[in-house]
């Protein structure tokens, strides 16, 4: 195992030229440069990137997390193989659908979890959309292979963040069983399009930040999710903004999934959503055996709203 911090183009060129024998789980931090063109020796197009992918151990790794400060370009993976590589966590400023699909030129067979961290929203054409993200989802391996999948992207829209949602759904990832999205607003038409996704009957872990609570349509997407073939999931993680509406915890609640949970962790409660979770025997049996967590805020705001309306 190796990690490295603030590594340059020259240094993680100079890294390449090292056997390693040994060398199974790289990690940079806070590099930069590392996709910056320079002319070899050769006089061919040379990135530090580029040397990193042709090294003798690269084909050798079984984790690899870049964490810099600029997307890959179009050479820097074109041809080579990570044909032991299990996990990707890919850090980076500014990820497009440019980079996702210079991404994808790296052969990854044995991908088994995928993480991407985008920093900054962007404008397309900057921006990781729908497109990129079923285009990367697309590649030979990943969608055989890969299990875990995480996304953290600040969104320039709900939409945006709808339509990614709506890509991941779509894509036909066989193995798939654990699935975050952080950062991104989501709204009911995210909710509906996991209620859909071919993968759904597998899934045994759900993670979603900023989910919009309200209850739109009669809760249409809820409903659908509660009557989504989820006998897999084991955890499920809804963090609510705004705060989730009585309706939604209705629906929630009504789902013939939810008891067999081993873990609900549910932020952002409204006071209608918190009495309604009260009322469910559902929930009090989650509850009797320590399986869930509620946001401590909204339950104490809950329960004081409860007793001076009582006392009124």
């Amino acid at each position: 195992e190796l990690t490295l911090s603030h590594v340059t183009r020259s240094e993680l060129c100079a890294l390449a030229a090292l056997e390693m024998p040994r060398l199974t789980d790289l990690t940079l931090l806070y590099s930069s440069g590392l996709s910056q063109v320079t002319i070899d020796a050769a006089g061919r197009n040379e990135t530090g990137m580029r040397a990193m992918a042709c090294a003798p151990w690269f084909g050798r790794l079984r984790s690899i997390t870049i964490d810099c400060d600029e997307p890959p370009i179009s050479d820097d993976f074109a041809g080579c193989g990570a044909p032991c590589l299990c996990f990707l966590d890919y850090r980076c400023s500014y990820f497009s659908d440019a980079a996702a699909a210079v991404l994808g030129q790296l052969a990854l067979p044995s991908l088994r979890g995928l993480h991407l961290f985008v920093r900054s929203a962007m404008l397309p054409p900057f921006a990781l959309t729908a497109r990129g993200m079923a285009a990367l989802l697309a590649v030979e391996g990943v969608t055989s292979s890969l299990e875990e999948l995480c996304l953290t992207q600040d969104s320039n829209s709900e939409a945006d963040a709808d339509a990614v949602v709506a890509a991941i759904a779509c894509a036909p990832l066989a193995a798939l069983r654990s699935l975050d999205l952080t950062d991104g607003l989501h709204t009911d038409a995210s909710i509906a399009s996991l209620a859909r996704a071919c993968w759904a009957r597998q899934l045994s872990r759900l993670y979603l930040i900023s989910v919009d609570g309200r209850f739109y349509q009669n809760g249409a997407a809820w409903r659908a999710l509660a009557a989504a073939p989820l006998e897999s999931l084991q955890e499920l993680y809804l963090h609510f903004a705004p705060c989730m509406s009585a309706g939604v915890a209705a629906h929630l609640m009504s789902a013939p999934w939810l008891g067999g949970l081993e873990r609900l962790y549910l932020i952002g409660l409204s006071r209608g959503a918190f009495e309604v979770l009260q009322a469910s025997p559902a929930f009090a049996s989650l509850q009797a055996i320590k399986k869930v967590t509620v946001s401590q805020v909204e339950r104490e705001q809950a329960a004081v709203a409860h007793a001076v309306g009582a006392a009124d």
